[in-house]
């Protein structure tokens, strides 16, 4: 879990200190002022730079580039990576140095755009005394000027592994960083994102917790919005060969009901609980909590979602513009059992600068009895 986190040089964000963080933490501020941002840079640290996920969110923003179509076809992949960059900025020198991290520099990313070289890794044969190469080796390198095989990357560092990843222009970013984290250990994460979340996704994290106790959470959270809703299933959909549809079973009704024929809370709903329950001992992120959800089930989906966080060892973090969601919120961490767990924290844009000022609950409390704006 983390307790603290330090983000400097990412997206919009060029220096961010929050030195204590809560179990589940809730974000506000107005527009712009990198609520997401900050989301997405503790998705980086908690996925241990799991990049497919981070190429999904560039490809989602509009910032996968390519320089050139056709049979020609090739990757601007040094100006889809600067998407990541402070201002979008490309440096060699280390001064827009990307670092997300718990102040105590414990667990930490950090990413830099380097220049390097390839070094044969060469071994002798015992038996013929011969000198033969067994792979190669990434060096950085200060001046491309001394060397005229130089290469342009973008080097990777954590407390675990020191890692240089080709910048190859002439094939994708997913095939340059196809390399295998599995010694990292990595954590649980799961990303709700503000817009309607695909079928596929969520079946795949249904599938995930079949015929466990985890299913019975999962439609206890449903029951929120529709109490009579009993099962859910994700079948395979006739007029769609690669996909699926999920399907409810409703008392006293025989026939399965359509789960997007629900309306769209009971599937924002579903989205949140299945991103719940399959980050245990893990991180759960939800962008824009309050997306399709009616004031009057935000206070019981907070409750379980503190309960579950508790019990399964998950830390939360979701953003908000609602006042509803915050009045919620506050209702919560103001309880006897769960009054130790949760954090305001509001983001503010001072003289450009992104400024955090948190709420303890009883600053929180007073803040929302008294109609003090906290969004």
């Amino acid at each position: 879990m983390l307790k603290s986190i330090s983000i400097k040089k990412f997206k919009n964000i060029k220096n961010i200190e929050i030195p204590s963080l809560s179990q589940v933490n809730l974000i506000t501020g107005k527009n712009n002022t990198s609520k997401t941002s900050l989301l997405e840079a503790i998705g980086v640290l908690a996925s241990h730079f799991d990049f497919g996920w981070i190429y999904k969110i560039l490809k989602e923003r509009d910032e996968s580039f390519l320089s050139a179509y056709g049979d020609g076809k090739e990757y601007n992949n040094l100006k889809t990576l600067s998407s990541l960059f402070y201002n979008r900025e490309i440096d060699f020198e280390g001064a827009n140095k990307i670092f997300i991290g718990d102040i105590e520099n414990t667990n930490f990313i950090s990413m830099q755009f380097v220049h390097y070289i390839e070094e044969a890794f060469e071994e002798i044969n015992p038996k013929t005394n011969e000198k033969f190469i067994v792979g190669k080796k990434r060096r950085k390198i200060d001046n491309t000027n001394d060397f005229s095989e130089g290469f342009t990357g973008l080097e990777v560092q954590s407390p675990i592994y020191n890692t240089i990843i080709p910048i190859d222009e002439t094939r994708s970013l997913t095939r340059s960083f196809s390399f295998n984290y599995s010694l990292t250990q990595q954590k649980k994460f799961q990303f709700i994102k503000p817009s309607f979340q695909e079928n596929e996704i969520n079946g795949i994290l249904w599938d995930k917790i079949t015929l466990s106790e985890k299913e019975d959470y999962v439609i206890d959270i449903l029951k929120i919005v529709e109490p009579d809703v009993e099962k859910i299933a994700f079948i395979k959909d006739e007029n769609n060969r690669s996909g699926r549809r999920v399907t409810a079973k409703v008392k006293n009704i025989s026939e399965r009901i359509a789960l997007k024929g629900m309306g769209d809370g009971i599937n924002r709903v579903l989205s949140i609980a299945l991103g719940l329950v399959n980050a245990d001992s893990g991180y759960l992120l939800i962008d824009e909590f309050e997306n399709g959800l009616h004031y009057s089930v935000q206070k019981k989906l907070w409750e379980i979602i503190f309960k579950l966080a508790s019990t399964l060892n998950i830390q939360v973090f979701a953003t908000t513009h609602s006042e509803d969601c915050i009045a919620a919120f506050s209702e919560i961490i103001n309880s006897v059992e769960y009054n130790n767990l949760g954090k305001l924290l509001r983001l503010e844009k001072i003289n450009n600068e992104i400024a955090v000022v948190e709420y303890n609950k009883s600053e929180l409390a007073i803040a929302t009895k008294n109609e003090i704006e906290t969004r």
